[in-house]
């Protein structure tokens, strides 16, 4: 049966408001489409993002030196320091050497001073028969030096000469160095109790032999 009239528009008009109201009620009940954004007291913190590696790339492992089986460690080892004292001097007569002591001295950049000659008593002593015509004097190990002189008696100022060798150094100097000496020989003081000196003069620091000089003292005894 066919509608004309009025009643003919009542069904499109009913749809038509039925659609209306399906359009609103979506509209107004439908949840919101994302959440509300919470604002942080401290600021927004950015989000790191990180690129994706490429499909089939690996890790390359961190290669680690290894040390074969028995190989010692490196160990840094100093080098032997230089000694702050000369050698040993020895005064022999006869078949007897002995050790003198060290007075003043300056040897590897160090200087002891010993203004006086200390006494008798505290001072090796070597007995020297009368009948010996000559001390000699050498360093312990052989060690060399370019000059040299020997003398007698109870101070320093008082001093006797009993020999003398050799020739004075300058390393500033374009003069060929003096002939290196091993031992020094010079006759024994007169008949007594005497306090005998040798002192050396070694070459400067710069080349192969320490610089400086030094004194060596003894007690000497002559019957």
């Amino acid at each position: 049966m066919t509608r004309t009239g009025p009643a003919a528009l009542a069904l499109p008009a009913t749809a038509l408001v039925v659609t209306v109201w399906l359009v609103v009620a979506c509209a107004v009940g439908g949840p919101p489409s994302s959440p509300p954004s919470t604002a942080s007291p401290f600021g927004t913190a950015a989000t790191p993002t990180s690129s994706p590696s490429p499909v089939g790339a690996s890790i390359q492992p961190t290669t680690t030196a290894k040390i074969a089986p028995g190989t010692p460690a490196q160990t840094h080892v100093p080098a032997e320091s230089a000694s702050t004292a000369p050698p040993d001097g020895e005064l022999t007569a006869g078949a007897d050497a002995v050790v003198g002591h060290l007075g003043t001295y300056c040897w590897a950049g160090t200087c002891s001073d010993e203004f006086e000659l200390p006494g008798r008593a505290g001072l090796p002593t070597i007995a020297v028969p009368e009948s010996t015509t000559a001390l000699r004097f050498e360093l312990k190990g052989g060690a060399p030096f370019v000059q040299w002189s020997a003398g007698y008696g109870a101070k320093m100022a008082d001093l006797i000469l009993l020999g003398s060798g050799g020739s004075p150094y300058d390393p500033d100097s374009t003069a060929s160095p003096p002939v290196d000496l091993t031992t020094a020989e010079f006759g024994p003081p007169p008949s007594g109790d005497w306090t005998v000196i040798v002192s050396v003069h070694f070459k400067d620091a710069s080349t192969l032999v320490q610089g400086g000089d030094a004194n060596y003292v003894w007690h000497v005894k002559v019957d």
